[in-house]
């Protein structure tokens, strides 16, 4: 009895956890503003206006108005090259820059960045 309800007990974990682990894992392929569940109200859509490196904040301006963001050890970034017709990248803080185009996830208490989708520039 006890063996049946340890795997009763893992299945319904494994099933809990299962989405929101694969979501993680391929999030890095899906273009901005296509994330399913999140991008129509989960996540933050705006323009880099400022990056300080050293603190490691971003100043985004949305919608909504002007956003203060951190990163940290644990924030995932990404390049979307969608729009370029090729494959999407890992990138860093050093890679945001004034006006590029993000997508933004952040953590619940709002204020920390669980990862950021940049738009890649058009051009050379």
């Amino acid at each position: 009895m006890r063996t049946r309800c340890a795997l009763a007990l893992l299945a319904f974990g494994v099933s809990w956890i299962g989405p929101a682990s694969a979501q993680q894992a391929t999030e890095r392929y899906v273009p901005i503003g296509r994330s399913p569940g999140l991008s129509d109200g989960a996540t933050l859509m705006a323009t880099v206006q400022g990056v300080d490196a050293a603190s490691g904040l971003l100043t985004l301006q949305a919608a909504s108005g002007s956003h203060t963001v951190e990163t940290g050890a644990s924030t995932r970034i990404w390049w979307d090259r969608t729009a370029l017709g090729e494959s999407n990248g890992v990138a860093s803080l050093s890679d945001c820059r004034e006006g590029l185009g993000v997508e933004v996830k952040l953590d619940p208490t709002g204020r920390l960045a669980e990862w950021i989708k940049l738009r890649a520039p058009e051009g050379p």
